[in-house]
C-alpha cells in the first residue's frame, strides 16, 4: 500500500481542523438537466482512475499522520452536500460528491488539495458524465483522462520548504472586497452564493 508523508503545510490543515472549522471546501456546478445518479457514479469512478492521489485516507503511522490508498469508492450521495469527509459515511475519503436537482457538489479537504488542484478533477468527472448523458464524444482538449501518464510535477509539493526573506507578506495586498466577515466564524456557518458577470469577474481577478 502506497503511503504519502504529509508536508508541514498540509499537516497544518489537518491539525487546524475542528468540530467548528472543518477546513474543507465545496464547489457547486449547476447543469441544465437533472443529475442522473448512475452516469455520475460511473463518471466519478472513471475519473478517480486519473487521480489516484485523491483516492486516499488519513492514517497514523507511529507518531506521524500520513495518507494511504483507500480502496473504497468515493461516495456520491443525494442531498445538498457530500457525506462528511474523513468519516465512515464518506468511506474515509477526503473528497466526495453529492447531487440534487440539476446541481452536483464536489467536496474536498483543504489539506489534500486546493481549488487549483480540484478543478482539473471536477472537469474530468463532468467530461465523462456529459459524454455519457449527451450520447456523444466531447472534445477532450484540456481535460485529464484516465489512462494518461501522470507527470511528476502534478504530484510535487507546490510550496517551498521555507519562505524566502525577500517575500512580502500577502495580507496587506488584499483589498477586502470579497471579505464577508472580519473574523473566523465559530459555530454555525453560512454558505454565500454570489452571482457575478463573467466579464466583470475576470477583469477583477486579472487586476
Amino acid at each position: 500500500m502506497a503511503v504519502t508523508k504529509l508536508p508541514p503545510v498540509d499537516l497544518a490543515m489537518f491539525y487546524g481542523a475542528s468540530r467548528d472549522f472543518a477546513n474543507a471546501f465545496s464547489v457547486r456546478v449547476t447543469l441544465k438537466n437533472p443529475i442522473e445518479p448512475e452516469p455520475m457514479r460511473r463518471a466519478l469512478d472513471r475519473a478517480m482512475e486519473r487521480y489516484p492521489y485523491f483516492a486516499v485516507r488519513l492514517a497514523v503511522r507511529g507518531q506521524e499522520l500520513v495518507l494511504e490508498d483507500d480502496p473504497l469508492p468515493v461516495t456520491l450521495v443525494k442531498g445538498p452536500e457530500p457525506a462528511p469527509l474523513n468519516t465512515a459515511a464518506s468511506n474515509y475519503h477526503l473528497v466526495g460528491l453529492s447531487y440534487e436537482r440539476t446541481s452536483v457538489v464536489f467536496g474536498a479537504f483543504h489539506g489534500l488539495t486546493d481549488g487549483a488542484g480540484a478543478f482539473p478533477w471536477i472537469k474530468t468527472v463532468l467530461y465523462y458524465y456529459l459524454c455519457e448523458t449527451e450520447g456523444r464524444q466531447l472534445d477532450p482538449a484540456g481535460v485529464r483522462l484516465a489512462g494518461e501518464d501522470i507527470p511528476a510535477g502534478e504530484l510535487a509539493d507546490p510550496f517551498p520548504a521555507g519562505i524566502p526573506d525577500t517575500e512580502e507578506p500577502m495580507a496587506p495586498r488584499w483589498s477586502g472586497a470579497l471579505r464577508i466577515t472580519d473574523h473566523t466564524p465559530v459555530g454555525p456557518q453560512r454558505c454565500w452564493h454570489i452571482r457575478i458577470g463573467e466579464t466583470s469577474f475576470m477583469k477583477y481577478t486579472r487586476t
